[in-house]
């Protein structure tokens, strides 16, 4: 009787433990590219990368014929290497612009918030952290269509005359940085 017991709880775990097969369907291909391996920096020539729900499944050499509906891209000549991580941004700003100058350029200053996501993934950068930034900044980056991952540090500190508030007129300085 133990052991028929035992039996009977043996199976309850195997059968809850159970989930439904997943279906194979692969929804992107990158066919006959070089494969960076940032473990061992090995190139990894010639392989058929295919990408399920999003995420990397299997790497395949590029001999290996099979059928699929998957968007397939021609890597031929391409490297694929992993997402990099800027670990210093700022996405409330504007590299070369005072705070006066993007107040002045409101139009300029839109198109900058709208293209930054986006020049952040062109370069490789799947992963930014902003060390200073406002929630308003942060919730702005976010709400672009295509964007990397966003970590951030919150807002900083800013002291009279240190970094950025030297960058604003003295006059003002109060209004803009009310620590």
């Amino acid at each position: 009787m133990k052991y028929f017991v035992k039996l009977i709880i043996l199976a309850f775990f195997l059968l809850t433990a159970c989930e439904p097969a997943e279906p194979d369907t692969v929804s992107l291909m990158i066919v006959n590219v070089s494969v960076i391996n940032p473990i061992d920096g090995e190139t990894l020539r010639n392989k058929d990368v295919i990408i399920r729900s999003g995420k990397i499944s299997d790497i395949r050499p590029h001999s290996v014929k099979y059928t699929t509906d998957a968007t397939i891209l021609d890597g031929t000549g391409k490297f694929l290497v992993p997402g990099l991580i800027d670990g210093h941004v700022h996405t409330g700003t504007i590299a070369g612009l005072s705070f006066t100058q993007s107040e002045k350029y409101p139009e300029l200053t839109k198109a900058y918030f709208a293209q930054q996501p986006r020049s952040f993934l062109y370069f490789g950068f799947t992963t930014v952290v902003d060390l200073n930034g406002s929630q308003e900044s942060f919730d702005r980056f976010e709400k672009e269509e295509i964007h990397p991952d966003l970590f951030n540090c919150g807002q900083a500190l800013i002291l009279e005359d240190g970094y950025p508030a030297v960058f604003v007129p003295r006059e003002v300085r109060q209004y803009v940085f009310p620590n």
